[in-house]
């Protein structure tokens, strides 16, 4: 973690679209959907969880990324947009995922279980990113072509 903000700039600034469009992509999530801790629900009190949402989030806030992609739990999710680890929704970032595709789903909480859940589903998925008007459009597809979510 202690790198974080030189890899994380350097990704963000990389990419070349400048203020239209910034993501990040990696493998546990900070705001889970499927396998939290025991004797909770939630995900995000998870123990790496909560360093990604302590060491990272502020730098995805700070670099003013748009989206980012989170995996492991094998469910769709898409939170609200949060900022500084509550729902902004002028400035929040969306966290979706939670990677799956040609794996077992598993179950997952109601978004009214989460307070950062907008959208939750045990469906494998791929999402679609389009810039329309210069901003990102999200579709959910299951593998059939039927929409699971969609969020401008």
């Amino acid at each position: 973690f202690f790198q974080a903000e030189d890899g994380i700039r350097d990704s963000v600034a990389a990419r070349g679209l400048g203020d239209v469009y910034k993501r990040q992509c990696y493998h546990k999530p900070a705001y889970g959907t499927a396998k939290p801790p025991n004797g909770t629900n939630d995900s995000s009190k998870d123990p790496l969880a909560k360093k990604i949402i302590k060491n990272w989030c502020p730098l995805f806030d700070k670099y003013r990324v748009t989206a980012v992609f989170e995996n492991d739990h094998h469910t769709y999710k898409r939170t609200h947009p949060l900022r500084a680890n509550r729902i902004d929704r002028k400035k929040g970032i969306l966290y979706l995922g939670d990677g799956c595709w040609g794996v077992d789903t598993r179950a997952v909480p109601k978004p009214s279980e989460l307070w950062y859940l907008a959208k939750a589903e045990s469906k494998r998925h791929l999402i679609c990113v389009t810039i329309q008007n210069g901003k990102p459009f999200y579709v959910a597809y299951e593998a059939d072509g039927k929409v699971i979510d969609q969020h401008a």
